[in-house]
């Protein structure tokens, strides 16, 4: 399986040394070709490009975190004394 990026003949999204022993063993379409070889050459550490949008998840107040450290501590004497 080849991917869109040129030089990724193993298909696993990067292009890196396995891609090169891909070629090495002619496991590609075009077995041995020079054109591949600087293909790969060219673009040797590169990863595929991603469209994902990154994702920030916010951090809780620290006035949140202290009422839920003081309920916890609160219902934990509780129970104890039950």
């Amino acid at each position: 399986m080849i991917s869109d990026l040129a030089g990724d003949f193993d298909g696993d999204s990067d292009v890196d040394g396995l891609d090169f022993l891909f070629w090495q063993q002619g496991s590609i379409p075009d077995p041995y070709g020079v054109a591949d070889l600087y293909d790969w050459e060219s673009n040797f550490g590169t990863p595929a490009p991603t469209f994902a949008e990154p994702v920030t998840i916010p951090e809780p107040s620290p006035g949140l975190l202290w009422l839920a450290g003081t309920l916890g501590i609160l219902f934990r004497d509780r129970a104890k004394r039950l």
